[in-house]
């Protein structure tokens, strides 16, 4: 099997699993605790998202406001992930 048809393969099956964004919880006043984004794509803010990891390690994934986005990283095989193009609205 190719590596581009692995790529896909498991890209289609990433996006099918892919949840929505979460967003900060409270978890006492005024103190805010960020959560991971999971693996897969979607929108946010009206951007487009992409993370994929492949395992190993730890990958935290996380969408700011507009194009703006972090990730933090250690011990980890390999990973993609980013933020891009604004969605923009049907027209």
């Amino acid at each position: 099997m190719h590596l581009s048809t692995l790529f896909v393969a498991a890209s289609a099956a990433l996006t099918a699993l892919a949840a929505p964004v979460a967003e900060p919880v409270s978890t006492e006043v005024g103190h805010l605790v960020e959560r991971s984004v999971n693996p897969g794509t979607g929108n946010n803010g009206g951007y487009y998202y992409s993370f994929y990891n492949a395992g190993g390690g730890t990958v935290t994934y996380n969408n700011g406001n507009a194009g703006a986005y972090s990730v933090n990283w250690k011990n980890c095989n390999n990973f993609v992930a980013g933020k891009g193009w604004a969605t923009g609205a049907a027209r």
